[in-house]
C-alpha cells in the first residue's frame, strides 16, 4: 500500500504536530532544485522527496509531498475541479538561499537548507510556516506535517465533533462512525470534514490518497 499526502490550502497550513526525529524517519532535507511547469513548481529534495506547489488562485495553493514520482492515478472524490487549469504560470524568483513565489495575495518563501515553506500575505505578514525542517515527516507506518504553533493561535472546524468549538490541543480522527448515543469526549462521530481555520487568517483542507 502506498500513501501520498496532498494539501489543498485556503491561505495554507496544518495544525502543529511536534515529534522527536529518529534515524528511521525521513524528511526532505535540503532542496536540490526547482522546475516550473505552467502553474506548478516541483522542488526536488534529498531522500528522493519531491514537493509540488500548484497555484490554484491568488489566495489558494495546493501542496503535494511525495517520496518518488507523483504517480497517483485515482481521481479525488473531494475536489472534482480545483480550477487551477486556467491559472497563469508560476512567478518564481530565485534567491541565494531560497525561492519565492508571488500570487498577488500571497508570498510563498521556500528555504533551501533545510527545505522549509513559509507563507506570507501580500503585506509580508507571516501566516504560516513549517516547524523547522519537519514540513514533511515519513516512516514506514505514518506520514505527517508539522507547523509552528503560536501562543495565541486557535483552530475551528473539522466537522461534527464533540467538545468545545476551539480545537486547539485536541486530537480527532477523520473517520465517520454512527453513534446514536455518545459522550462529550467521544470521537469519531457522524461527519468528518478535514478542513479547519485559524484565527491567523488561513485555513487548510487536508487530503490523503491511498493507492493499493
Amino acid at each position: 500500500m502506498k500513501k501520498s499526502i496532498l494539501l489543498l490550502c485556503q491561505l495554507i497550513a496544518v495544525t502543529a504536530l511536534f515529534a522527536q526525529l529518529n534515524p528511521q524517519k525521513i524528511t526532505p532535507g535540503n532542496c536540490l532544485g526547482a522546475q516550473v511547469t505552467g502553474n506548478e513548481v516541483v522542488f526536488s529534495c534529498e531522500n528522493n522527496i519531491n514537493v509540488r506547489i500548484t497555484i490554484v488562485g491568488s489566495s489558494v495553493v495546493k501542496l503535494w509531498y511525495e517520496q518518488g514520482e507523483f504517480n497517483r492515478t485515482n481521481s479525488s472524490f473531494a475536489v472534482v475541479d480545483d480550477g487551477s487549469a486556467g491559472t497563469d504560470k508560476v512567478n518564481l524568483s530565485e534567491q541565494p538561499g531560497s525561492y519565492e513565489i508571488f500570487t498577488g495575495n500571497l508570498i510563498i518563501r521556500i528555504n533551501r537548507k533545510p527545505f522549509q515553506v513559509r507563507f506570507y500575505d501580500k503585506y509580508q505578514k507571516l501566516l504560516l510556516e513549517d516547524y523547522t525542517e519537519l514540513g514533511f515527516v515519513k516512516d514506514s507506518s505514518f506520514q505527517k506535517t508539522c507547523k509552528t504553533l503560536r501562543p495565541d493561535e486557535h483552530f475551528f472546524g473539522l466537522g461534527e465533533k464533540t467538545g468545545s468549538l476551539d480545537r486547539r490541543g485536541k486530537s480527532f480522527s477523520m473517520w465517520n462512525s454512527d453513534k446514536p448515543c455518545y459522550g462529550i469526549n467521544e470521537d469519531p462521530l457522524y461527519k468528518s470534514i478535514p478542513f479547519f481555520m485559524s484565527n491567523y487568517g488561513y485555513g487548510i483542507f487536508f487530503r490523503q490518497y491511498v493507492q493499493i
